[in-house]
């Protein structure tokens, strides 16, 4: 079976004409591929992650899942196609090109304004990218680079981003490379914050496989303090020195 994973807004709502395809052989395969998409989801167990998910979906408690496990997978992904986020393909359907669709279908959205996003630049910090076995990108940043760390207050976080001025950029000590990446700038912090630290799994205060801290970015030629996802002990990935993940 083949299923098109809606990419979304950070409000939820799918992006039209964008979606990563996955091909496995039943339901079941299909929710392992979903859950193993990042760190943090992967350490769930499948029945809470459904779980999780549609109650971040439809808001709050939600109808239990059928108790045998293929139902329970079928459910699942029935209710997630109901509210548009994956669409069910035929087998003989072309997959979606990934990233270059869902970059030219994200950069619409946000022209058009229904997105938080103001801005989309080129930047650089200094740290280390692995690839991690799981198949996403970890940052290492050397402690002295940090600013700041992220709170569970996003207006508090951004006062202080907002009090740091122009920081300095340059070479730390030690072993550091130029990690390239985009830096997007958000309208309201106490909107726009608390989605993306619950995309990356970052929850202030508790265990969290990706923290939140702000380090000096270079835009251009001006130094800016911008907040960034790093993972504090990289274990299992493989050190990209050029700086630059692409996804395999």
């Amino acid at each position: 079976m083949k299923i098109l994973i809606r990419s979304t807004t950070l409000d939820g709502e799918p992006i039209p004409g964008s979606g990563e395809t996955i091909q496995a052989a039943d339901c079941l395969e299909v929710v392992e591929l979903m859950r193993g998409q990042t760190p943090f989801t992967a350490s769930r167990a499948p029945r809470d992650y459904m779980t999780e998910v549609l109650s971040g979906i439809e808001g709050g408690p939600t109808q239990p899942l059928p108790e045998e496990a293929a139902a329970a997978a079928a459910e699942f992904l029935t209710r997630l196609a109901r509210h548009g986020l994956i669409e069910f393909l035929p087998d003989d359907k072309a997959s979606d090109p990934w990233p270059e669709r869902f970059l030219e279908a994200l950069e619409k959205v946000r022209l058009s304004g229904r997105t938080n996003m103001r801005s989309i630049e080129l930047a650089v910090i200094w740290g280390r990218l692995y690839h991690l076995h799981a198949g996403f990108p970890a940052l290492e940043v050397p402690e002295g680079l940090i600013l700041s760390r992220g709170t569970a207050d996003p207006l508090a976080d951004a006062r202080r981003q907002q009090k740091i001025g122009t920081p300095r950029f340059g070479r730390p000590t030690g072993d550091s490379d130029l990690i390239h990446g985009e830096l997007v700038t958000f309208t309201d912090p106490q909107r726009d914050l608390p989605p993306i630290d619950r995309l990356e799994g970052f929850r202030p205060g508790g265990h969290s496989m990706y923290q939140r801290v702000m380090v000096a970015v270079l835009c251009g030629r001006t130094s800016i303090p911008a907040w960034t996802f790093w993972m504090p002990h990289v274990e299992n990935g493989t050190r990209l020195d050029t700086g630059v993940w692409h996804r395999a």
